[in-house]
């Protein structure tokens, strides 16, 4: 995850280039798909369809940005770097972490997130100047792997559908607060939803104490921090308003005919340009209209029709297919609720969040496994 997300804004280690990063990540993934060779896995069963429609969209991309772009091959393979990455969804299907490991893993690495959140607050000369550093000094740019905390979030709520357990609910409570701190409006929307939708479908005897417990909770703390949330409102309603708006304008793009030049771009996409070797995307980042800001629409720009089929592949599968928790629900939940200003194709911290969330969806609501197990749901081994 510390590798994946690359969060360091610290000083020294904002000084270390992000191949860097990329490389030592490379070598950890594939290290430990190697390290267990006795757990049998197949890339080509129906838990992977959605992986390869990504892989086959993206590949399929460097023509389009050949023909229509001027982006040759070459510049094309060395441009895809970062989308090497992806080979981390193998890697975790063949490891096939407990939901428990990945609990604790996502628990510690959000801990680690809100202590350098609170570093940066009362430290900032630790963290590098502006100047020194592609983040804007905001506290979401800087935690780039934000989206992680969702994960504690989401299997304490499946824990507290069956049981009270105060240990879940102050994760839950905690992961809620770290959101809010974050302050991305996107993923805080999100996050509640998540809660709702669990709590709604909570089987514990004390469902109705936990409904008006939540409910007094949250109105205790919104009116605790109104200023905070009427700035949000505030902020939303400009931002909505104002044509200047990266985002506004990055959907206007997106939407129009400008951003294809051929009817083929619609299916197989632009491709992953350059702003080095194509003047489209430096014209487009001068412009401040970056496809990350309107997330599957401006991948859908980038990489074709096969990996958004993909996506929604996996988001049906977890909301309609019958599964042993919630927890395939409420990722599908999340990621449908962030998908339009989220780009989970855009940089490795994205990659890890949907690596995850792919996981749980696909291995949660496999029909063999449910039969098998037969075991009560919030004990359940997710593995294929």
């Amino acid at each position: 995850m510390i590798l994946m997300v690359n969060v360091w804004d610290i000083k020294p280690f904002c000084h270390i280039p992000s191949d860097g990063y990329l490389l030592l990540t490379l070598f950890y993934l594939l290290f430990s798909f190697f390290l267990f060779p006795d757990r049998k896995f197949r890339f080509f069963s129906k838990q992977m369809i959605p992986f390869w429609l990504i892989v086959t969209g993206m590949i399929l991309s460097i023509i389009p940005a050949m023909i229509f772009h001027g982006q040759s091959v070459s510049q094309s393979i060395l441009t895809y770097r970062s989308q090497l990455l992806w080979i981390a969804v193998p890697v975790v299907c063949r490891l096939r972490p407990h939901k428990r490991n990945i609990m604790d893993a996502s628990l510690l690495f959000t801990v680690m997130m809100f202590c350098v959140t609170v570093l940066h607050s009362f430290i900032p000369d630790l963290f590098a100047a502006p100047s020194e550093s592609d983040y804007f000094h905001k506290a979401e740019y800087l935690v780039s792997g934000y989206a992680i905390a969702i994960f504690p979030l989401i299997i304490s709520m499946e824990k507290l559908r069956y049981n009270v357990d105060i240990k879940s609910i102050v994760i839950v409570l905690f992961c809620l607060f770290f959101f809010f701190v974050i302050q991305n409006r996107t993923s805080i929307i999100a996050a509640v939803a998540v809660v709702c939708v669990m709590l709604f479908n909570s089987k514990t005897k004390f469902k109705y104490v936990f409904y008006i417990s939540f409910c007094v909770l949250a109105i205790v703390f919104v009116f605790a921090t109104v200023d905070t949330w009427t700035a949000l409102f505030n902020e939303t309603v400009s931002d909505l308003a104002d044509e200047d708006y990266n985002r506004n304008k990055a959907y206007f793009y997106f939407l129009s005919p400008f951003a294809n030049p051929s009817w083929v771009t619609y299916l197989t996409g632009n491709g992953y340009l350059s702003a080095h070797s194509t003047s489209l995307m430096a014209d487009m980042m001068s412009e401040g209209v970056y496809n990350s800001d309107v997330g599957y629409v401006g991948f859908w720009n980038q990489f074709g029709i096969l990996p958004i089929i993909g996506f929604f592949y996996m988001i049906f599968r977890g909301l309609f297919r019958p599964s042993v928790s919630k927890i395939p629900f409420a990722c599908a939940i999340y990621m449908l609720a962030t998908s339009m200003t989220i780009g989970y194709y855009a940089g490795s911290s994205s990659v890890l969040c949907f690596v995850f969330v792919y996981y749980l969806i696909m291995y949660c609501t496999d029909h063999k496994k449910i039969a098998v197990l037969k075991m009560v749901p919030e004990e359940i081994i997710v593995r294929p």
